[in-house]
């Protein structure tokens, strides 16, 4: 399979610990899914925002 797109979707945790997601779009945009999921320190965080 080949990804056609990569899709960055930033959400909270209930602790407000910001998270990050990175979602491959593969084949069909309606079937994305999530491949990658960890969460962040505030500082990790800017600087992988920064990053994009």
């Amino acid at each position: 399979m080949s990804v056609d797109a990569i899709f960055v979707a930033v959400t909270k945790t209930d602790d407000r610990t910001p998270l990050i997601e990175t979602v491959r779009d593969i084949a069909v945009p309606t079937e994305a899914t999530i491949v990658l999921g960890r969460a962040y320190t505030e500082t990790e965080f800017e600087k992988t925002v920064a990053r994009f």
